[in-house]
């Protein structure tokens, strides 16, 4: 029995599509495999899946999908729970984690095997040869072999075009993974390519996908919307690619098929792209009811970006800033503090900016968050390491809760960046956030907003962040959301109303 578990991430409110477990689960038959998400099944998960590999035909099988932080905690933890109780069972992992730290991963008696990159095929061709374990020939798999650890050759990369459309029915209820949320009160995801052409040296999905970008056709794009509109009645999608707007062409016709559903939906996009954009592109993705995008703005600092391998100057953002105004969409763009040479330069000139930036665009969401390092070759990386940075050796230590809260990108604690500083992010931060109240929190009332506006305006403009103490305790009283952690969803409590159901013939 094969078993694809997503363990919990922790994170409220994050119960989105398994959108990897589908991916993998495109590629088996039905009744050889079955899915347990964590994000549902919360605490009982474990013994979900326990119960699956005991009563199932077969040899157990557990494959893992991680990425770093909260759920790496939770993975860690539920594959010895599985490994103490069913002492035959294999077990592969596959994900960004395993990805970037293969060695760190298979040093563990908790994993047999690891999938590289792109997994899906990689999969399949491991549960082929398990009983013969000739492993020796499969792209993109790192495995034990006896006391050594081998690493395959990287598999080439395929055209999601060519896999089978995500099994949706193996879900045991779709309607858990509806949540209301700021574009509106029933929204899904989805996600249609994976990678990113371009080279930022900060980035996990560079170095995995290697400057690769794959993506769905946009006929195949529009048949997920209509099915998500059909099944579930939804009116908003959230598209989680590292970068949708890759190639115009490609968004247009994604936009020109998704206008008659009459969703609002939310993408990723790197700005420079966008501004390479027609106005009659951007007039056709509003209308087609784009209401939101997510930059990486990454750095105020001109030095820093370069750095980063980030070309593109503080000019150009206020420039895609400008843009969204004029077309009515909302921009998120998120900063990245701290980096190793010169933390405070980088502090000030990023604060600096995003007073410029604020005055373009009042409505957009700035999003905070400290730089963590990514194994890969570059100047930031190598600058990390010089300063004494290194990873844990071990999954024990990677469960620990320093290098959990690391992996947030909120509470990093590297080695360049002194608590002081820290703090001085931390009270921006929080100044910011109050004075322009994000519009992804849909608990906010116009009475609340107006307050923290109120009581935040004096130190915006006078740049006084230090002790904010009025403004701390507002946050203890009305615990003020994330977006960086936790989206934009509603509370748990108010996640989405009983659908109304759509017909297509009703769709304007």
């Amino acid at each position: 029995m094969l078993v694809l578990y997503n363990p919990r991430s922790c994170i409220e409110g994050r119960r989105r599509l398994p959108l990897t477990l589908l991916a993998l689960g495109s590629q088996l038959p039905d009744a050889s495999y079955a899915i347990v998400d964590g994000n549902v099944a919360g605490d009982r998960a474990p013994q979900d899946a326990l119960d699956l590999l005991r009563k199932g035909p077969g040899r157990p099988v557990l494959a893992v999908t991680v990425m770093p932080g909260n759920q790496l905690e939770r993975a860690i933890h539920d594959t010895r729970f599985l490994r103490e109780r069913v002492p035959e069972l294999q077990v592969i992992w596959g994900g960004y984690f395993p990805s970037l730290h293969t060695g760190t991963v298979l040093a563990s008696p908790l994993v047999d095997a690891v999938a590289r990159g792109q997994g899906e095929r990689t999969l399949v061709e491991w549960l082929d040869t398990l009983e013969t374990r000739s492993f020796a020939g499969i792209a993109g798999l790192s495995w034990k072999d006896g006391g050594a650890v081998r690493h395959n050759p990287d598999r080439p990369f395929a055209d999601l075009n060519g896999f089978a459309e995500f099994p949706y029915h193996k879900l045991q209820d779709m309607e858990e993974y509806v949540v209301r949320t700021y574009l509106g009160e029933r929204t899904l995801c989805h996600i249609t390519s994976r990678g990113c052409p371009f080279p930022c040296n900060f980035c996990a999905i560079t170095e995995v996908y290697q400057r690769r970008w794959l993506a769905e056709e946009p006929a195949r794009v529009a048949r997920v919307v209509e099915r998500f509109v059909r099944d579930q009645a939804i009116d908003s999608i959230e598209f989680f690619d590292a970068n949708f707007m890759a190639g115009e062409a490609r968004a247009l016709a994604i936009a020109e098929r998704m206008e008659p559903f009459g969703v609002r939906w939310w993408c990723q996009a790197r700005l420079d792209t966008m501004n390479r954009y027609s106005d009659e592109t951007w007039r056709k993705l509003r209308r087609s009811g784009l209401t939101m995008m997510f930059f990486g703005a990454e750095s105020g600092s001109e030095f820093v970006r370069k750095r980063m391998s980030k070309p593109i100057g503080t000019d150009e953002i206020l420039e895609c800033a400008r843009r969204c105004r004029q077309h009515g969409i909302v921009p998120e763009f998120s900063f990245i503090f701290g980096n190793p040479i010169d933390p405070r330069r980088d502090v000030e000139e990023s604060i600096d900016f995003m007073h410029r930036l604020k005055l373009v665009s009042p409505e957009c969401e700035v999003l905070v968050f400290m730089y963590t390092p990514v194994p890969q070759p570059g100047q930031l990386f190598a600058d990390a390491t010089a300063l004494g940075f290194r990873f844990p050796a071990t999954l024990e230590e990677w469960a620990e809760p320093r290098w959990v809260r690391f992996m947030s990108m909120k509470d990093a604690q590297t080695p360049w960046l002194p608590e002081g500083l820290r703090e001085r992010i931390a009270d921006f931060e929080l100044v910011v956030k109050s004075r322009f109240p994000t519009a992804t929190d849909i608990r906010f009332t116009r009475p609340f907003r107006a307050l923290l506006r109120g009581l935040s305006s004096w130190r915006w403009a006078t740049r006084t962040y230090a002790r904010p103490y009025e403004l701390k305790l507002v946050h203890r009283l009305v615990k003020l959301r994330s977006p960086e952690l936790q989206g934009f969803d509603a509370p748990p409590a108010r996640r989405h109303r009983p659908p109304r159901m759509r017909t297509l013939e009703a769709i304007p």
